[in-house]
């Protein structure tokens, strides 16, 4: 287990005592008779950490819990005075104590890490990390800056304040600051009909659907940016982010617009060439977010505290009584749910390198804890494929970032962090957990934006976490945390609208219908709209049968459709289950099945099918991989089917998704239901088919509720031709 840094005890003191609470930072030593001595926290070089025994990386600050400090306690215990000989120390340390409290906050030597230059891809910058570990009573006393108690560095630090006139354009204040709850309440009713709907075709995105509550400005552009946008210095960022001059590809030119909008964004055109565009691209608006939002509490505290001071001159006609309302309940704003720890670091190395920050806590402990190095693949395995499932797979982590002007802290307890950065299993194992003492959701009261990245990925994983995670959101806390003024929390946030203006941003490579209906159900920003952005899927270019390897197979691709109620969707499973059953394996016991591939979408059909074939009256030699095959029934299914000792071979979506198998000994392949994803019919057929030449595909569908996965297969055109032309129900394609 990597050693790591700055556990915190009760009330975020490294020892598990209390803190100074009243203004005056804990003293970061100790007077003996020997002289001062330093904690382990202002020494520059590294010091070891004793963990738990069997604790698992990072959960004592990752969950926010109480650390112990046996370590510090056994030195304090060793330091007590003796006699009393020590007391005449005790004038001088009472001197000391003053000049602590009227100090500036000291600054944390850092010590360069030779060897750790990072760099992010898609922005070309190179950051280098220095010593980022190691922290203290100063450390809480940063992140905490936020809650009111203002921090020397952080007022001094090059974020320029934001003046009225540039709140009234700026979006993050026209999106949280300026709707009143009477409006947001009349627009989230306005839209329970239905949604202002326009579709537009864009040559760099694809097909556009953008939707905004009825009585919202008929523009096709967000609101503030309806200009150009290159890099940037085009956009209403704060003064740090300004001046890193980042330039634009064609992707991030047409997606910012909407992005810095706080438009919710639904996008089906993920791919790995594009990822780290994506990632850097939504980085940089959190980190705007985060610093404006960190911005304006530091403004309004210093207005409350001139104020206060001229109050005693100010008559009571002159009061002043103006509410400032610019915090949540919580501190977190942001959350971001990816796939596997690997992809996590990703954003934690793109966050850190955009934020040009020397201090960066716990980043040793981040990248031990998170990132592994790349196993060697075969050559044959697709870049989708390596990209998901590289370095650390692990996809159970719950970790949080806190930022300030001058510091970013990786393992921030919760309640003191800004961004949430977990799977959606973990966190689904707090938002739901078997003790109520231990149950947690209160921490996501407030998120103003939730990433979801890659969702193809936890899609294959198990979507329900992920709607399990986004129905805790923007709730009322059970218990007000300490840090809460809620003489600072916006109405609408009182109120229980803060989820109605929460931007919701999605990044996937295709649309499944539970990503539909969760854009449907999720995705109600009613400040800015939302946006739905999907692959054209062109008869002779995107869908999978034009793809170069299904093209170079030469197979021939029969589709049959079979008749589905119109109006019973979930009826469906046993229409498709009676016409398979009655008309495509009888010819299959008949004709001869060696060399038979079927190919099941879902584990409840694979378990359908298998049961069905072992307890037929036709004897029947097949073979099952699924999601849950281990290894070496694998291997064994595989080398029966090769040798023909099995005539069917049993195979699940998630089965291809996770192992990505070289099956061999394939002629023929019936899709049971097309897949989701249309690389992997481009895989099956392209790969099984091709390498043996020839052979024949056999697709059944829904005449009525499969036209997405249709279109992404066989092109959109061809789809509403198959699912809408009336009389023939079988298809042709070589």
């Amino acid at each position: 287990m990597p050693p790591h840094r700055g556990r915190q005890g009760r009330s975020g003191s490294r020892g598990g005592g209390t803190t100074a609470s009243h203004g005056k930072l804990a003293r970061s030593g100790i007077r003996t008779k020997a002289g001062y001595r330093r904690f382990d926290s202002q020494r520059v070089g590294r010091v070891p950490e004793v963990v738990d025994a069997g604790q698992e990386e990072g959960i004592g600050e990752e969950m926010g819990l109480e650390a112990a400090g046996n370590a510090y306690q056994a030195l304090l215990q060793s330091l007590l005075p003796q006699n009393d000989d020590d007391n005449d120390d005790d004038d001088e340390n009472d001197e000391d104590d003053e000049r602590d409290t009227g100090r500036r906050k000291k600054r944390r030597k850092i010590e360069t890490s030779k060897g750790h230059t990072r760099a992010v891809e898609a922005t070309g910058m190179i950051s280098e990390n220095q010593s980022k570990d190691g922290d203290g009573e100063d450390d809480l006393a940063a992140d905490e800056s936020r809650d009111g108690e203002e921090v020397d560095d952080m007022a001094s630090s090059d974020e320029a304040e934001y003046n009225d006139e540039q709140n009234a354009i700026d979006p993050y204040d026209v999106q949280f600051n300026h709707l009143a709850p009477a409006e947001i309440s009349r627009r989230i009713a306005s839209v329970q009909t239905a949604w202002n709907t326009e579709h537009r075709t864009h040559s760099s995105l694809g097909a556009l659907t953008l939707s905004k509550p009825p009585g919202l400005e008929d523009n096709t552009l967000p609101r503030h940016l309806s200009g150009p946008i290159h890099g940037s210095a085009d956009l209403a960022l704060t003064k740090r982010l300004k001046t890193i001059g980042l330039h634009f590809d064609t992707l991030q030119q047409a997606i910012a617009p909407y992005l810095f909008a706080y438009t919710d964004i639904l996008l089906a055109i993920r791919t790995p060439e594009n990822a780290a565009s994506l990632r850097m691209l939504a980085c940089l608006h959190i980190l705007n977010h985060v610093l404006k939002s960190g911005e304006r509490v530091r403004k309004h505290n210093a207005r409350i505290a001139r104020r206060a001071a001229n109050e005693a001159a100010r008559s009571r006609e002159e009061e002043d009584d103006t509410e400032f309302r610019d915090q949540g309940f919580t501190r977190p704003t942001v959350l971001i749910l990816t796939s596997t720890r690997q992809m996590a670091h990703h954003y934690g190395d793109t966050l850190a390198a955009l934020s040009h920050l020397d201090q960066q806590l716990n980043r040793d402990r981040f990248d031990s804890a998170f990132s592994s190095p790349d196993d060697k693949h075969p050559s044959y395995l697709p870049l989708h494929h390596l990209e998901v499932f590289e370095g650390n797979t692990s996809p159970d982590f719950l970790t949080a970032i806190s930022l300030t002007p001058t510091r970013l802290k990786f393992f921030a307890p919760f309640y003191h962090a800004d961004i949430i950065l977990a799977s959606p299993l973990a966190l689904r194992r707090v938002l739901e957990h078997e003790d109520p003492k231990k149950r947690d959701s209160d921490f996501l009261s407030s998120i103003q934006i939730a990433l979801v990245d890659p969702a193809d990925a936890m899609y294959m994983q198990t979507w329900t976490d992920v709607d399990a995670v986004f129905t805790q959101l923007n709730h009322l806390p059970r218990d007000l945390h300490p840090t809460t003024d809620i003489s600072r929390v916006r109405n609408a946030t009182l109120e229980g609208l803060s989820g109605a203006v929460r931007q919701t941003l999605v990044f996937s490579a295709y649309l499944p219908p539970e990503m539909v209906a969760f854009g449907r159900r999720e995705m109600r920003n009613v400040a800015a709209g939302k946006i739905r952005i999907e692959g054209t899927y062109s008869d002779s270019e995107g869908c999978a049968l034009a793809s170069p390897a299904v093209m170079g197979a030469s197979v021939r691709h029969v589709f049959s459709r079979y008749a589905s109620a119109a109006d019973n969707p979930a009826s469906d499973a046993e229409e498709r289950w009676r016409y398979f059953s009655t008309v495509i394996l009888p010819p299959l016991f008949r004709e001869g099945m060696v060399g038979t591939l079927i190919f099941l979408p879902t584990y409840f059909d694979f378990v359908r099918l298998r049961n069905h074939l072992a307890t037929t009256t036709t004897t029947v030699s097949f073979g099952c991989l699924s999601e849950y095959t281990s290894p070496a029934h694998q291997r064994r299914a595989r080398a029966h089917f090769l040798s023909g000792r099995h005539s069917i071979l049993l195979y699940t979506a998630r089965a291809h998704h996770f192992f990505r198998l070289r099956i061999r000994g394939v002629k023929r392949v019936i899709w049971y239901g097309l897949p989701e994803d249309p690389r992997i019919y481009e895989e099956v057929v392209g790969g099984f088919l091709g390498e043996e030449g020839g052979g024949e595909v056999r697709v059944i569908f829904s005449g009525r509720w499969e036209g997405g996965r249709l279109g992404r297969v066989v092109g959109v055109g061809r789809a509403k031709n198959m699912i809408g032309r009336k009389g023939g129900d079988t298809f042709e394609f070589v």
